[in-house]
């Protein structure tokens, strides 16, 4: 929901390319304007969006339309996507190449101290609420979170039994956070061979400039992975909607938004086209996924059997206008709510959110049984407050820890230190509860 994972409101989290077309002028200069941004407020806003979308999909059970809030993941897997890609070719325009060591560590010191500190609190009130008969599915999926392999256990147990399978675990929301961890693993190495290959057929006389590359690269990576996943929906759609292959283009998408923002950005009257046509995608568009759900009919199969292909597309091409479109126009309607400041706020908190709003379902039920609309509130306003608490006194705490920052050894070996402790508290869990 990366992750979800991962969004930052910290200027240096924002890539260079991506800004606003506050100015008109040749496209030269319309770049350059978004070029010298270095805090995009509506990318904020897809972030509140998104996670409001994933919160009403999770605790509006029973109110008509929100089921196709699942989509808020698909709105942070293209914004990743497009904040990724912008930091590595910023890098390479820099210094000619990415430090992989560098790379990684700073996503460690980012993700790592909200994640697995939210993974032992969840298992610590396991042991203490749930049944130790639910301790073993629990603990394994702890371990399989803490080394972000959630979704492909999530898929496992999906392949062995269906939904209901994993539906209760505490620790199933951690599946996209796992699918962003291995996005972040394929893509700096492939964004370094474009850039290799493109350096190697210029020495040789035949050349192709680095952006170019890239974007092939990025474009052949997301038709396959979009095929794959057309074909493994039809298949075999509740295993496709957890592996990472069948969503590397929604993450792909982004890469390509922060390439072309390197060439061209539009005009205000442009902009403003794009940003309510994506605006109407992501938030109308997702009614497509409870259609079939809301108008039932002789088999008819749930929304999700087209998921994540093609029922992602409205939402994924959505975000990506909207992040084309750049700035909104100062004094708009749009840049009054996007600026508002419970709209960024609730951005900026939105990892932290995330990682606590679906623990307190399942614990809850578990202590309370069937929960009413006063508990569903309950539950959400305990969410923010804990996202709160976590981004402010965990995420931004962690990120200025002494000799941590300066040292990428340091980093990865405290981000192996985490896992290590926490999956392990996940396999305690999992043998005590005897399975």
């Amino acid at each position: 929901m990366t992750s979800i994972d991962a969004q930052r409101a910290s200027t240096n989290e924002e890539p260079p390319s991506g800004g606003s077309g506050d100015l008109d002028g040749t496209v030269a200069q319309r770049v350059r304007a978004r070029e010298q941004r270095r805090f995009y407020p509506e990318v904020q806003a897809l972030r509140a969006v998104a996670i409001g979308m994933v919160l009403l999909f999770h605790f509006g059970s029973g109110i008509p339309f929100v089921g196709g809030g699942l989509v808020g993941v698909d709105v942070f897997f293209v914004i990743s996507g497009f904040l990724i890609s912008g930091h590595l070719l910023a890098e390479l325009d820099r210094t000619g190449r990415v430090r992989l060591a560098d790379f990684y560590a700073r996503r460690a010191r980012r993700l790592l101290p909200a994640s697995l500190s939210v993974l032992l609190a969840v298992a610590v009130a396991t042991a203490l609420i749930l049944p130790r008969e639910a301790w073993g599915d629990a603990g394994r999926s702890v371990l399989a979170s803490a080394f972000y392999a959630m979704n492909l256990y999530a898929a496992h147990l999906t392949a062995l039994g269906g939904q209901e399978a994993f539906a209760a675990l505490p620790t199933v929301h951690y599946w996209s956070l796992s699918a962003e961890e291995q996005f972040y693993l394929l893509w700096p190495p492939l964004i370094l061979l474009a850039a290799a290959v493109a350096s190697w057929l210029g020495r040789r006389g035949r050349a192709v400039g680095r952006v170019t590359a890239v974007g092939i690269a990025l474009t052949v990576v997301a038709v396959v992975s979009f095929v794959v996943a057309l074909v493994w929906t039809w298949i075999d759609y509740p295993v496709a909607y957890f592996v990472t292959v069948t969503r590397v283009w929604e993450f792909a998408a982004g890469g390509l938004v922060a390439l072309l923002l390197r060439r061209w950005a539009p005009t205000q009257r442009t902009a403003t086209v794009l940003r309510w046509l994506g605006l109407i995608l992501i938030l109308p568009g997702s009614l497509l996924l409870v259609l079939p759900d809301v108008m039932p009919g002789p088999g008819v199969l749930p929304a999700v059997a087209a998921f994540p292909a093609p029922l992602a597309v409205p939402a994924v091409l959505g975000t990506a206008l909207v992040i084309i479109a750049g700035g909104t126009r100062p004094g708009s309607f749009l840049d009054r709510v996007v600026k508002w400041r419970p709209t960024q706020w609730l951005g900026l908190i939105s990892y932290s959110v995330y990682l606590w709003h679906w623990p307190l379902v399942p614990l809850t039920e578990a202590l309370l049984g069937q929960m009413g609309a006063p508990v569903r509130i309950a539950l959400l306003a305990l969410s923010l407050l804990l996202g709160h608490v976590w981004q402010r006194w965990v995420e931004d705490a962690s990120r200025y820890v002494p000799g941590m920052k300066q040292s990428t050894r340091m980093s990865l070996w405290a981000a192996l230190a985490g896992m290590l402790v926490v999956g392990g508290v996940g396999l305690l869990l999992a043998v005590a509860g005897g399975s």
